[in-house]
């Protein structure tokens, strides 16, 4: 049986989609980079610690945002091709 072109599509195939992961990617390599960092420093720096345990992960956790809503976006554009 063919199946249309808009059921194989991915929804997560667009731009915005693609912005969100590379935004948690980003800030998941960033974390684990800045903790070794901060575990290995010899002397402390408040600056590291806030940036390893405060905004690395709201990057990890605000990342999926612009992720589900290209879905959403692309899944509301699929519906309204197919009518």
């Amino acid at each position: 049986m063919p199946q249309n072109r808009a059921s194989q599509q991915s929804l997560f195939r667009n731009t915005i989609s693609t912005i969100g992961l590379v935004i948690a990617v980003g800030g998941f390599f960033s974390f684990f980079l800045l903790m070794v960092l901060d575990l290995m420093a010899t002397h402390s720096n408040p600056y590291v610690g806030i940036l390893t345990w405060m905004v690395a992960p709201a990057f990890i956790f605000l990342g999926p945002v612009p992720l589900g809503a290209g879905a959403w976006l692309a899944r509301r554009k699929m519906q309204r091709e197919t009518g």
